[in-house]
């Protein structure tokens, strides 16, 4: 059987003051590290400038600030955070907030676009199955050449914080893949097996699951989980903002195909010629029909188990790109 999902408050996990969550944050700085694809370890040469802010550096030696607000985002939080990063000098931003509105996500974009430094948008919730511990959960809303997806509380209001709906039930497709009105409870037992195998951190880039995602250690290089019609797969997606930097990245691992398909232990499909803005490099999976809940145990241990040899492929060569 499986457990029923449900959101959590933020202010019944730190009280409703940011500058508890601050602490937390700077204590777990891996978990946001996952979601944003960066490196960041708390810089403690240098004075926060605010109660709310943690100042770290990257593994380039760059300034992040990182700013929290758990209500609405807001002009004064927007207006605070550029001071912050003029007067401390830092190179890139990341502002986390509980809910944010859609000008200031245009905001962000257009910040990105000027190139006076790197700005991230995301949306901060916090997940609990039953009686388990709680688990935060970022999601990306803007980034500099971020390729991800508006959380659904963007446009429109999150719904109660009350239990969700009970493990899907699946619209019946003879012959077909069948994706379940809700892959949440898949999900959940898929991220849960592949943690057991490795450190990486997946989260849903929408609320439908159908593409669970987690950072390579550099921005704009995911692995995911992607599930479709006929099929699913494990992938690297290649999603950086510039197609030819996404290419010569792609070029450079292809170089390697020999050596990082005997590492994953079979042939792996690569997808990076043509125009195409993005590149990926992914092993399909058969996982039948999902509408039998009894074989989700199996399938979730089979894509798990995948994702594993992937990242043992790959991960390292990604990290030491030198393009």
């Amino acid at each position: 059987m499986f457990g029923r999902l449900k959101r959590v408050a933020l202010d019944e996990i730190w009280g409703g003051e940011t500058t508890e969550f601050k602490v937390w944050l700077a204590g777990n700085l891996d978990i946001l590290n996952e979601t944003v694809g960066l490196k960041l370890d708390p810089a403690t040469d240098l004075a926060t400038p605010t109660p709310s802010a943690v100042v770290a550096h990257d593994d380039a030696g760059r300034v992040v600030i990182i700013e929290s607000q758990f209500g609405e985002s807001d002009n004064q939080a927007l207006g605070g955070l550029l001071m912050t990063l003029a007067t401390v000098q830092a190179d890139a931003a990341i502002w986390i907030v509980g809910k944010p509105q859609p000008e200031h996500l245009r905001t962000v974009e257009w910040l990105n676009r000027s190139s006076c430094g790197d700005f991230f948008l995301l949306q901060l919730e916090a997940v609990q199955i039953d009686s388990s511990q709680i688990a935060p959960m970022f999601y990306i809303l803007a980034g500099p050449g971020e390729d991800a997806a508006p959380s659904p509380s963007l446009e429109d209001s999150p719904p109660p914080l009350e239990e969700a709906a009970p493990a899907p039930a699946m619209a019946a497709s003879p012959g077909r893949f069948c994706l379940p009105d809700d892959l949440a409870g898949f999900w959940a037992g898929l991220t849960e097996k592949t943690h057991e195998k490795s450190d990486l951190l997946f989260r849903p880039l929408s609320d439908d699951f159908e593409r669970l995602s987690a950072g390579s250690g550099r921005t704009g290089i995911h692995f995911q989980f992607v599930f479709g019609e006929g099929e699913a797969d494990v992938r690297l997606h290649i999603a950086n903002g510039s197609p030819a930097l996404n290419h010569q990245i792609f070029r450079a691992l292809s170089h390697q195909q020999e050596v990082i398909e005997e590492k994953f232990g079979g042939a792996l499909e690569w997808t990076g010629d043509g125009e195409a803005e993005t590149c990926w490099i992914r092993s399909p999976l058969d996982i039948g029909d999902l509408r039998d809940e009894t074989g989700w145990d199996a399938r979730q241990e089979e894509m798990a188990e995948a994702m594993e040899r992937l990242e043992k492929a790959l991960r390292t060569r990604v990290q030491g790109l030198e393009v």
